[in-house]
């Protein structure tokens, strides 16, 4: 699982702020800290309301090998910040 903001009042655009335009299907390339890299495709980009966003499925280790990537989203309130998560989840190619 992979975490990271949308963006912010202190640095501006964050590092996952076009997560939600991810489509199924899109490819991606991870590098580890070996120097390999191992390639993914967009299996699903699903946004949560924060009150059900599924922790246990996300972080679950009972299932196939897959890469999740978890950022803000859904509507902004300035007195309490993002409503929603984004979510995508990538699988082997």
């Amino acid at each position: 699982v992979l975490t990271a903001h949308l963006d912010s009042r202190t640095y501006g655009t964050g590092p996952f702020v076009r997560a939600k335009q991810l489509q199924p299907g899109a490819p991606a390339t991870l590098t580890d800290d070996n120097g390999e890299t191992h390639s993914y495709t967009v299996s699903e980009v699903v946004t949560y309301e924060k009150e059900i966003l599924p922790y246990e499925e996300l972080f679950s280790q009972e299932d196939p090998e897959k890469v999740v990537l978890v950022t803000c989203g859904g509507s902004y309130d300035p007195n309490g910040g993002w409503d929603s998560n984004v979510v995508v989840t990538f699988v082997p190619a």
